[in-house]
């Protein structure tokens, strides 16, 4: 709703507009793409991330692609949102599941906002939230345990019409 009120009725906000609260989203919990274009296909290369995706991450990531970073059995789905995203203008939203080391459930609930000027999406601001109801979990090892198995629960565009109206449209 926020990404909505800002936008103030264009396709989408500029990155340099979109400044909410921590409440709303946690600056530790935030990764940042700049939106390429290379001989026709599209790259996203990270420009920032908070610190809980620095403590999950096994090394340094600025200055890398997704497809450099997507664990192997989640790039083409990583890749795919990221290109509904830009291509549509529309925020993404996905719930991705794995297990702890105890065999718990933990949640990624991923949220990927585009942003640009003059109806040409620039950067992807992904926001991401682990949740385990039933334990706790490491965030030194989860991006292993989500690299070796993980099931994507739900993925859709969230088509936003006004700042009080959404629609989400679930991804084959």
């Amino acid at each position: 709703m926020y990404w909505a009120r800002v936008a103030r009725r264009r396709p989408f906000p500029r990155i340099d507009e979109f400044q909410p609260s921590a409440r709303l989203h946690d600056p530790k919990q935030l990764l940042f793409w700049n939106v390429e274009e290379s001989d026709g296909e599209r790259i996203f290369r990270a420009i920032g991330h908070g610190q809980y995706v620095t403590e999950s991450f096994p090394s340094k990531i600025t200055g890398y692609t997704m497809s450099d970073l997507a664990p192997a059995n989640m790039r083409e789905f990583a890749l795919e949102t990221a290109n509904q995203c830009a291509i549509s203008g529309c925020p993404v939203y996905s719930i991705i599941a794995t297990h702890d080391v105890d065999g718990n459930r933990v949640d990624c609930e991923r949220l990927l906002l585009p942003f640009g000027i003059d109806g040409r999406v620039a950067q992807l601001l992904v926001s991401l939230q682990l949740i385990s109801a039933d334990g706790c979990f490491s965030r030194g090892t989860i991006f292993q345990r989500f690299s070796s198995n993980a099931e994507v629960l739900l993925s859709g565009v969230v088509k936003v019409d006004e700042p009080v109206k959404q629609d989400v449209v679930l991804l084959d």
